[in-house]
C-alpha cells in the first residue's frame, strides 16, 4: 500500500525531534541498560531539555512504544475501507495484509525487542500496549458483542503468532524481517468463522 502524505515544516520538525529522541534513547538503553538511563541523559544526548522530552513522551517507557498509536489509527482506517457485507474474518485478514511493513531487516527493531524481552517493566508495558491495540481494533471491526469477542480472539491469535516468531528470531539471532514474519503469522492463523 502506498500512501502519500504531505507534511508541513512544523510537522516534519516534530517528527524529526521525536525520531532523534527515540534514537538517542535506544542507543543509551543499549549502552547503559534501561534502568541505568535517565531522562536527563536522553535529553542531553538528543540536544533537548527534559521538558521537551516530556512534551513528546509522557514516560521513559513510551519512547519504545511511540509508533503503536499511529499503527492503530492506520489499521482502523484500513478496516473502515471494507465493503458492505464483508465478514469479520475477511475484514481482519484484509486489514492485516494491507498494513505496511519494512521489506528489509531492521537492526534497531531487533535491539528494541531484545531490550523489551530483558526488562520486566518494558515487557509488562508491551503487554498493556498490545492489549489496548487489540481492544481498539476489535471494537472498530465488530458490529455486535459476539463479533467483538470473535475479533478479539482472531487478533490475539495473530498477535501471538507474530510475536512468537519475532521472539524466536531474536533468541536465535536470526535477522528480523517484518514482512516475512507477518506473512508467516497470517499463514498459521486460520481466519475462519466460528459462527
Amino acid at each position: 500500500m502506498s500512501q502519500t502524505v504531505t507534511l508541513g515544516l512544523r510537522e516534519r520538525k516534530k517528527l524529526q525531534t521525536q525520531q532523534n529522541i527515540s534514537e538517542a534513547s535506544l542507543r543509551l538503553f543499549i549502552e547503559r541498560g534501561y534502568d541505568g538511563t535517565t531522562v536527563e541523559e536522553i535529553s542531553e544526548s538528543a540536544n533537548i531539555s527534559p521538558r521537551t522530552f516530556f512534551r513528546y513522551f509522557p514516560t521513559k517507557e513510551d519512547v519504545l512504544f511511540a509508533g503503536q498509536e499511529l499503527e492503530d489509527r492506520l489499521a482502523i482506517a484500513l478496516l473502515n475501507k471494507g465493503g458492505r457485507g464483508e465478514n469479520l474474518p475477511a475484514a481482519l485478514k484484509r486489514m492485516l495484509r494491507s498494513m505496511p511493513v519494512p521489506k528489509t531487516p531492521d537492526r534497531g527493531l531487533q535491539q528494541r525487542i531484545q531490550l523489551i524481552l530483558s526488562t520486566p517493566a518494558l515487557l509488562a508495558r508491551a503487554g498493556r500496549v498490545l492489549a489496548l491495540s487489540i481492544d481498539r481494533l476489535s471494537s472498530v471491526a465488530a458490529h455486535s458483542k459476539s463479533e467483538q469477542r470473535q475479533a478479539r480472539m482472531l487478533l490475539s491469535a495473530y498477535v501471538g503468532a507474530y510475536l512468537s516468531a519475532l521472539i524466536s528470531d531474536v533468541v536465535s539471532c536470526r535477522a528480523i524481517n517484518l514482512a516475512r514474519t507477518a506473512n508467516e503469522a497470517l499463514e498459521v492463523v486460520v481466519f475462519g468463522s466460528s459462527t
